[in-house]
């Protein structure tokens, strides 16, 4: 089983992830996140905060999540 997500970060009232808590809160490996981002239209997108730094909103990772449980 996966380890607890670490505290995540806030931009403004919105919990953003990094790839890895992505994978972590996921239970897939990074690798697979990505695939996810090629395959499937409907997964959520990155956005930059720095160059080279993206970070995914918490709140579209869950409904993507839901969506996907249905």
């Amino acid at each position: 089983m996966a380890e607890a997500i670490s505290t995540l970060e806030r931009i403004g009232e919105e919990e953003v992830m990094s790839a890895k808590q992505v994978a972590q809160y996921l239970s897939i490996s990074r690798g697979t996140l990505y695939n996810l981002l090629k395959r499937d239209d409907e997964f959520p997108h990155p956005f930059s905060i720095t160059p080279g730094q993206k970070r995914w909103k918490r709140t579209e990772v869950d409904k993507w999540l839901v969506k996907k449980m249905k």
